[in-house]
């Protein structure tokens, strides 16, 4: 959701550089852009050249390629642009107002003031999508000022952002201040969240990538609970990308009544057919003075050209902890423990297979039944005939 907050403010600042095109021409004192509209009057060196200074006033509309700018009055000088009056800059899809918009025409770096807007993002691959499957193909937004720092940054400040298309949406977004550095992150000051305009959540600062990929390095959004059995609950988790098809997220949670815990999370996809996900956890029960470890995951993994590999985990080391500390309905009625792995592949006539596995069911806390191989062997050597007779022989054993 914080990808859409200030993508739109972005996008409108990028509107900038048409209208730095639009000071380098040679047709008119903004350069080839066309003057079109009722310019009621104009300054007296207006065709002096694309260097003077001079000025139009009244309903000027300036249009540059599929961007078009009206304005009260356009100011210009050999170095700024400035609009100002009822300033409204439209490009298909988006639609931007300001009470000023100034504008250096050497550097391309500009500022809308008192700017807001809407803009359209279906289509766009930085909308979020919804657990539904589409996402909002509007959004509204309006910031103090909008600035162009750099090539690809943005300063904001006093920004505000809602997706609801309702007078009065049920959420926003609102930050004091933040930087955008276009696909690559944003960082925001003061952000406030409010649902049908009650704050519901705030952070000091929020650090957050905005690579094309979608995977980047970083701090994921904490949470909070609370309850009877467990108290207050902070959790926080890191995320760490390890290249295009592996990463690793580490995470800590700590609970005012029930202990600490601590673990990580490994994915990866090597190709196709070949991917896995490993969990790996330890809670420190302050009730029970216990510590548990959970070990979930699966892996199905090619090893070379004639092996593979399957395995699968769902083991915890304490079933008491996990009968008390469980927060869905799943796990909290799970009465077995599991873990297993089989290695299966062949040379030439020979066939592999190698299995082993552990199932603990549970009958209370302490008693459980436990069937498994640990481990289990089977060696095959197919048909082939003996000479040249028609007899042929195979062999099988298992141990």
């Amino acid at each position: 959701m914080i990808r859409s907050v200030l993508f739109p403010l972005a996008v409108a600042a990028s509107l900038l550089v048409p209208a730095a095109a639009a000071a380098q021409g040679d047709e008119t004192p903004l350069g080839s852009c066309r003057i079109i509209g009722h310019v009621e009057f104009t300054g007296d060196f207006e065709n002096a050249g694309p260097g003077k200074p001079g000025f139009y006033a009244g309903a000027v509309v300036i249009t540059c390629d599929d961007s078009t700018l009206y304005a009260d009055r356009v100011e210009w000088t050999a170095t700024t642009v400035t609009a100002t009056g009822n300033v409204l800059l439209m490009q298909p899809g988006l639609h931007v107002m300001a009470e000023r918009m100034e504008l250096d025409r050497a550097t391309r770096f500009g500022t809308f003031h008192r700017a807001m807007g809407w803009a359209r993002v279906a289509g766009s691959a930085q909308a979020d999508r919804s657990p539904f499957g589409s996402f909002e193909s509007e959004v509204q937004f309006s910031a103090e000022k909008i600035e162009r720092i750099g090539p690809r940054t943005y300063r904001l400040t006093r920004g505000w952002y809602s997706a609801c298309a309702q007078p009065s949406p049920r959420w926003d977004f609102t930050l004091t201040s933040g930087t955008v550095v276009l696909d690559e992150r944003l960082v925001a000051r003061n952000a406030v969240l409010r649902i049908k305009g009650v704050p519901v959540f705030y952070a000091p600062i929020i650090y957050y990538p905005l690579g094309s990929d979608e995977r980047s390095t970083g701090i994921l959004m904490p949470s909070y609970s609370t309850s009877t059995l467990h108290g207050s609950g902070v959790s926080n988790a890191f995320f760490l990308v390890l290249g295009r098809s592996q990463d690793v997220t580490f995470f800590h949670n700590w609970f005012s009544k029930g202990g600490q815990g601590a673990g990580a999370e490994y994915r990866f996809v090597s190709g196709p057919g070949s991917d896995g996900q490993m969990q790996v956890t330890m809670f420190d029960d302050r009730a029970t003075a216990k510590r548990t470890y959970t070990v979930r995951g699966s892996v199905n993994q090619r090893l070379g050209r004639r092996f593979h590999v399957i395995g699968r985990s769902n083991y915890v080391t304490d079933q008491q902890t996990q009968q008390l500390f469980q927060q869905n309905v799943f796990d909290l009625s799970l009465r077995e423990r599991y873990f297993g792995a089989t290695l299966a592949g062949g040379v030439g006539r020979y066939r592999i297979t190698a299995n082993a596995e552990q199932r603990d069911y549970f009958n209370g806390l302490q008693s459980a039944q436990r069937q498994g191989r640990a481990p289990s062997i089977q060696v095959s050597v197919g048909n082939k005939a003996i000479g040249r007779s028609r007899i042929y022989f195979s062999a099988t054993g298992e141990a």
